[in-house]
């Protein structure tokens, strides 16, 4: 085969994991069948082109069977059907680091192409154009059942729209990408900028403002957040020029930018709106208290207070009464202690950082906290994409351009 045609099957495997992070129809199947489909695929790729486990994987996958173990001590085999969903999942983050080679770098390179698709696509609505007819071709009716309280959607493939009501009388067409909501279509755009900056994949200035537009276009209140919070840390610590390493600069700069994140916040109604939604519902505790981003943390602290050292384990039913209430939850940081154990949610954040500082980040510590701040908004760390992060990667220097050449993020694009 073709250096071409390998580097093409390479990026569709790379394609299948991430619908394996979060794609409506995927999704749909559920439990291990929807997980197991891009662990065929890149299992498969494996088998075909061969590939090297290391000490380290052994470790975290006797890891993941240890609190497997403790969890069916504690509360029996009715958490087999969600571990092994997650086992399955991590099995192939794990395979996908191995197999694919510069897999990170293909990860950036694909979520540019699916930003540029979904503004094809979504742009236009914002215009007024109705493009249901069009994308409708591109999707299967699927239905949410009991979740299905802010949308009325299709399971689109590539793209669909989110209209979410946020106050009364206002509603927003928002971009979900091909992810099953915009805030985690802007976690993952967030992740591939995050990637970027590390000198995975060298974006060209047209990409970067393609991947920034289509975050601007999910409206996601976290996925802003956090691009400001990479944005600072970026300023603050890469040191890619003689004016990026001075300190005059960097205390400009991490003043000025937390303060034009707050006019801008300021000044968009949707994204004020959201917030004081969040914080008057969980103060009132109305019915959707426990599923806003705060609340979900107050609720998530009375289970850990119950199971701090051991957690409640992977699987929903272990709280009964409460499963549908945890469905639509969406805070993975204070989910992970209350789901592991605080333990095991520790050793995962460190095997998060040692991915970072292996990386060659310019602060791994920061980078975290970028990470650390996208999971308060979704259950990133139950999908390949983030659980890929916990793999040993190859330890790497950052790349730093000479001190004449102005750089854009990652500055030039790398060739396949």
């Amino acid at each position: 085969m073709s250096s071409a045609r390998t580097s093409r099957l390479h990026d569709a495997a790379t394609l299948l994991v991430i619908a394996g992070s979060g794609n409506l129809i995927l999704n749909y199947f559920g439990g291990p069948i929807g997980a197991f489909i891009p662990f065929a695929g890149v299992a498969l790729l494996a088998l075909v082109s061969g590939m090297s486990f290391k000490r380290s994987d052994a470790w975290l996958l006797l890891g993941f069977a240890a609190v497997t173990v403790v969890h069916l001590i504690a509360f029996g085999v009715q958490i087999l059907p969600s571990t092994m969903s997650i086992g399955v999942r991590l099995a192939t983050a794990l395979l996908a680091v191995r197999v694919i080679p510069e897999f990170f770098s293909r990860v950036v390179k694909v979520m540019y192409w699916l930003a540029a698709i979904s503004l094809v696509f979504h742009l236009p609505v914002l215009l007024g154009v109705d493009m249901s007819p069009v994308v409708n071709h591109f999707s299967i009716p699927l239905s949410l059942g009991p979740l299905d309280i802010h949308k009325d959607i299709t399971g689109h493939l590539i793209v669909h729209y989110y209209r979410q009501e946020v106050i009364e009388g206002e509603s927003l067409d928002r971009n979900s990408g091909m992810f099953w909501e915009p805030g985690a279509f802007a976690g993952y755009l967030v992740l591939a900028l995050l990637l970027a900056s590390l000198s995975y994949y060298r974006l060209t200035r047209k990409q970067l403002v393609v991947i920034v537009l289509a975050l601007l276009t999910t409206r996601s209140t976290t996925g802003y957040v956090a691009l400001a919070l990479l944005a600072l840390g970026y300023t603050l610590f890469s040191g890619r020029s003689k004016l990026g390493r001075s300190f005059v600069f960097k205390v400009v700069a991490g003043c000025a930018l937390p303060l034009t994140f707050y006019a801008v916040y300021s000044n968009t109604s949707f994204l004020e709106a959201k917030v004081a939604y969040q914080f008057s519902a969980t103060e009132a505790e109305n019915n959707t208290w426990e599923i806003t981003r705060f609340g979900n943390a107050i609720y998530d602290w009375g289970y850990f207070l119950q199971r701090p050292l051991t957690g409640w384990s992977l699987s929903n039913t272990t709280r009964p009464g409460e499963e549908e209430i945890l469905l639509r939850q969406g805070n993975a940081l204070t989910g992970l202690p209350v789901r592991l154990g605080l333990p095991a949610a520790l050793l995962v954040l460190s095997l998060i950082l040692r991915f970072f500082r292996l990386s060659g980040a310019w602060s791994p510590l920061w980078a975290l906290a970028v990470i650390c701040c996208l999971l308060v908004g979704e259950q990133f760390i139950l999908y390949p994409l983030f659980l890929a992060m916990l793999v040993r990667p190859v330890a790497r220097v950052a790349s730093r351009p000479q001190a004449a050449v102005r750089p854009s993020l990652g500055m030039v694009q790398r060739r396949y």
